[in-house]
């Protein structure tokens, strides 16, 4: 082999390497149920509003605030004052466009695929 050719694979085993290493783990989705007060943000600009449009936050009696979307499930606006959810944890990053209201910034919330309104 010439100089040129061990340069050349030494440089792609480096890559090889430092892709696989790099490589990152998709977050285990999981499955989790909420009930607790609800305050929707659907037509209210919120920073949550950049990943889900039909959201909001549901607060627990111990004082925890949890993101919730309703965007897979339904368009309708959800009016509950008290709700029990049921989905999957996400995580999405948001992408600012040029120009545009919402900054880069990752959000952890609950993806509903069901609900039921206690109220």
């Amino acid at each position: 082999m010439n100089k040129s050719s061990v340069l050349c694979l030494t440089f792609l085993l480096l890559c090889f390497q430092f892709t696989w290493a790099s490589e990152t783990k998709p977050k285990k989705e999981t499955a989790k149920t909420i009930s607790g007060s609800y305050l929707s943000i659907k037509g209210v600009m919120n920073a949550f509003s950049c990943v889900c449009y039909n959201g909001g936050f549901i607060t627990t009696t111990d004082g925890n605030r949890y993101p919730v979307c309703f965007d897979s499930l339904t368009e309708e606006g959800i009016n509950c004052l008290e709700i029990i959810v049921r989905g999957t944890e996400k995580t999405q990053e948001v992408v600012p466009s040029k120009g545009g209201n919402c900054s880069k910034y990752s959000w952890d919330f609950i993806e509903v695929s069901s609900f039921e309104c206690k109220d």
